[in-house]
């Protein structure tokens, strides 16, 4: 078994971490370094599986409309992300545990009540149909790289679920996008009582699936969000996984450049750098740019 060493190897070189446990210092971009095979990968649902078709926004506004409520996509988009941040502050995962949200769906309510400024008894019918529509298969698109990853890693034999910052909804969402026959079970944070990037949350998901603490470090869990997911999951002692499609993170930025040419140097490499996919910030934790990179991680 790999130890967890403060350090990563590269071929027979050792390349020391920096302080920066998460920084760029470290990152060893397209190494061959493999880890033995995952017990458990976890996933990320919204971001990393799915996405919207288009912004909710306008898909709020469609919706609206067919109930003859009129509001500029502007404007509902400038409402929805500042109202539902207030929400969540107020009402953590969704109302759970709050004596003034009765369900999750009661929390989405709110929201809708707000964003549109209707009262409880006008909101009921366009409510249900927002809740309706955002669960069925309708209001997103699944990512080009998602079922060639989680079709390569089931025919491995990976057990693989999905961890989620929502409630119960993303089982229908993932149902109805096809992609609920990749994983043995759905965990969202409605159920669980607690939230990513919280150390209670992914720990109640290994004692759900049976992993002791001894086996965490054969434990993976891959998102889009650099805090919940990425320093979440290695915070509770998982290995993470940061998908960064975009190159957003910084790990693929000019300085993850120059750090790459300095790796070179050091290794007495002469050849140019180039524009990577893949990089490894330390030996648990990735960042890739494709979900297609995962099953090349692994010596299967």
């Amino acid at each position: 078994m790999r130890q967890r060493l403060a350090r990563t190897i590269v071929g027979r070189r050792f390349v020391s971490l920096k302080s920066d446990p998460f920084g760029i210092s470290g990152l060893l971009p397209e190494t061959n370094e493999m880890f033995p095979p995952p017990s458990l990968i976890s996933f990320d649902a919204f971001g990393t599986l799915y996405v919207p078709k288009k912004p909710i926004a306008e898909q709020y506004a469609e919706i609206a409309h067919s109930y003859g409520i009129d509001l500029p996509v502007e404007t509902i988009s400038s409402r929805f992300g500042k109202i539902h941040a207030e929400l969540l502050e107020r009402f953590p995962n969704y109302g759970k545990n709050s004596s003034e949200i009765t369900s999750s769906e009661d929390w989405w309510k709110q929201l809708v009540l707000q964003v549109f400024e209707l009262d409880a008894n006008k909101s009921h019918e366009l409510c249900q149909a927002l809740v309706d529509h955002f669960t069925g298969p309708g209001a997103y698109t699944v990512f080009d790289d998602v079922e060639p990853a989680l079709q390569a890693l089931k025919k491995r034999g990976v057990n693989m679920v999905v961890l989620s910052n929502s409630d119960s909804r993303v089982v229908a969402i993932l149902k109805n996008l096809g992609l609920s026959q990749y994983f043995s079970n759905v965990y969202v944070s409605y159920e669980l009582g607690a939230e990513k990037p919280n150390k209670k949350f992914f720990d109640a998901v290994a004692r759900k699936q049976g992993q002791t603490i001894d086996k965490y470090e054969r434990m993976w869990h891959v998102g889009d969000h650099r805090d919940k997911d990425f320093i979440g999951a290695i915070r509770a002692g998982w290995n993470g996984v940061l998908l960064d499609r975009h190159r957003a993170s910084g790990y693929f930025g000019p300085q993850a450049a120059r750090q790459e040419a300095l790796i070179s140097c050091l290794l007495a490499s002469h050849a140019p750098t180039h524009a990577y996919d893949k990089v490894i910030v330390a030996n648990n934790r990735v960042v890739l740019t494709s979900l297609t990179q995962l099953v090349e991680l692994y010596e299967f």
